[in-house]
């Protein structure tokens, strides 16, 4: 099963790629296979995958086209 995880700044306050890393470490059993980051000023997420199907084109973090 993958797993997805994020942080919101609030405040001001910016998300830090260290803070992402450490909670993809923290459900890295939801996917070991895989995983990937999007950071932006004050949003943070991670997702981890699982290479169950779709091993050859199911690179993360998915972004839908024209979006990032």
């Amino acid at each position: 099963m993958c797993g997805i995880a994020g942080i919101l700044g609030l405040g001001g306050r910016r998300v830090e790629l260290e803070e992402l890393r450490a909670m993809s470490g923290m459900i890295v059993h939801r996917g070991p296979d895989d995983d990937g980051y999007f950071l932006d000023a004050s949003v943070g997420l991670t997702m981890r995958r699982l290479s169950s199907i779709d091993l050859e084109s199911g690179r993360q973090p998915v972004r839908p086209p024209g979006l990032y």
